[in-house]
């Protein structure tokens, strides 16, 4: 028995499978972006774990040298460094929300495994919140010892006394005895030819030294007295406004 095919029929069927194969080809395009896609969000997101880890490694390296009491770091420079760590913990925190509401969303909903990943980012924040803890510890350090530098400067503004400007050279000075708790009054008298602004050096308990004239004076006074003589180097320094023309 011969079968034979409508020609017409043939041609549908012709067109049947084009529609088939151009349909497959497009499901294959569109699920070979959604992969390329997917496998930059994953590289994307492990750069932004190892930029984290990096920041994680040197705030502890800080914090260590921080601790070390052998260090000896500067308290301007703790301070400076504990606004760097909190600005630091602030920027960490705010991206790691970012992280756990945006990219670990995405991703979960594409159905990627990212067990490494997320183990990474659990210990990550587990990291942050010791460095948070930390922080503060230091914080309250830093507070302390804000509170003993300020009654130390309170120590030494008393013992360096009070002082009253009787004129450029000569000045009242009102000064604790540090052993018996006293007060009593000095005159402190200067040479005419007398160069505040030079002295030889100065003391660990702060006394400006002037060997030349035989002359130790507390540096809270020698503030006061090159005061008064820049006053004079100004007033003497601007002259504009004087006419020295004499009338003939």
């Amino acid at each position: 028995m011969i079968f034979t095919t409508n020609p017409k029929e043939e041609e549908e069927e012709s067109e049947e499978e084009a529609v088939e194969t151009e349909g497959e080809e497009s499901v294959k395009k569109i699920a070979t972006v959604a992969e390329e896609e997917q496998n930059m969000e994953v590289e994307k997101y492990r750069d932004m774990v190892e930029k984290y880890s990096n920041m994680i490694l040197q705030l502890r390296q800080r914090i260590e040298m921080l601790e070390n009491p052998a260090s000896s770091v500067s308290n301007d420079k703790l301070l400076d460094w504990i606004a760097e760590l909190r600005n630091e913990n602030t920027l960490l925190r705010a991206r790691v929300a970012a992280l756990e509401e945006g990219k670990i969303g995405t991703l979960q909903e594409r159905k990627i495994d990212q067990s490494e990943l997320y183990y990474e980012n659990a210990k990550l924040r587990e990291e942050l919140q010791q460095h948070k803890e930390k922080v503060a510890k230091l914080e309250e350090e830093i507070e302390e010892l804000r509170s003993d530098l300020n009654y130390y400067r309170d120590i030494v503004n008393k013992l360096q006394g009070s002082y009253t400007v009787i004129n450029k050279y000569n000045y009242r000075m009102c000064i604790r005895d540090s052993k018996t708790g006293e007060y009593h009054y000095e005159l402190v008298k200067l040479p005419p030819d007398f160069d505040p602004f030079n002295p030889t050096y100065i003391s660990e308990d702060g006394m400006e030294i002037y060997e030349r004239y035989g002359i130790k004076i507390p540096t809270k006074l020698g503030d006061i007295i090159r005061e008064e003589f820049r006053k004079e180097i100004e007033y003497w320094g601007d002259d504009n406004s004087i006419d020295w023309g004499l009338e003939r």
